[in-house]
């Protein structure tokens, strides 16, 4: 090694065992970081309390998400089932034809109804089912269980063929809502994590400038102590240390924007 790099080795082993400087405290970007944790934890409650919501909604319904995350309203589902179970339970009454009454039983069921010896109260399953079991007689020779079961089945439907179609305004709705705050905690994330390279950007720089004001001592130093040991390699010394007060200078000025 040649006694350039010599004094070159000598005036960085010197910026090793310098006293460091001390890291700032907060900085802007610590503080930003901080506020957006706060809006991130409740933007998670919010999305969560909606999601919830929605989940609830969704259970009494008969909407679904395609793969490609679209709703979709499948009312003829609900219909479709109304009728095959009112099919079967024609075959089990004896009075009247169950496919023919849906109709009249599904505004009994939205509005109520009273008559001799019953009264249905609005958008009351249980209602609806203790006056079918008045008005329709079973035929003989059927299962009464499987009647008993066919009935309950032929209720629900009828209260899902007059209830879920009206759910389709609160679902859509809830969606969007879900979906928007869903976009806002993961815009609020991806801030957090540019923010998060921001901040392990300075940390490098503060170090860096650290350093530099560490070199820049040495080099004094050394100069102070040693000016014949170094007259050979001044010139390369001096072009180092002004390479350190540039860095510090262009450093500082960022950093100084960020406390």
């Amino acid at each position: 090694m040649n006694k350039k790099f010599k004094v070159l080795a000598f005036a960085m082993s010197m910026a090793f065992v310098a006293p460091s400087v001390a890291m700032a405290a907060d900085s802007k970007i610590d503080t930003k970081i901080k506020k957006l944790d706060k809006k991130i934890t409740k933007l998670e409650d919010d999305y969560d309390t909606l999601n919830g919501i929605y989940q609830n909604v969704r259970a009494q319904s008969k909407a679904y998400t395609t793969k490609k995350g679209k709703l979709v309203f499948d009312e003829k589902a609900v219909k479709d089932k109304l009728f095959k179970i009112a099919i079967k339970l024609d075959e089990y009454v004896e009075n009247t034809t169950p496919s023919m009454e849906q109709a009249m039983l599904g505004a009994y069921f939205v509005n109520g109804a009273k008559g001799q010896g019953y009264t249905i109260r609005p958008q009351s399953e249980e209602d609806l089912y203790n006056y079918l079991k008045g008005y329709f007689v079973m035929k003989d020779g059927k299962d009464k269980a499987k009647y008993e079961k066919l009935l309950k089945q032929y209720v629900k439907a009828i209260a899902n063929s007059v209830v879920l179609p009206d759910l389709e305004d609160t679902v859509a709705s809830t969606y969007d809502e879900v979906q928007d705050q869903k976009l806002k905690l993961e815009a609020a994330k991806a801030q957090r994590k540019d923010l998060l390279k921001q901040k392990k950007k300075l940390t490098d720089l503060e170090k860096a400038v650290s350093r530099a004001k560490i070199t820049l001592e040495a080099g004094k130093k050394l100069i102070a102590l040693a000016p014949e040991k170094i007259a050979g390699v001044r010139a390369e010394l001096d072009k180092l240390m002004a390479e350190q007060e540039k860095l510090i200078k262009a450093g500082e000025k960022i950093l100084n924007k960020n406390k």
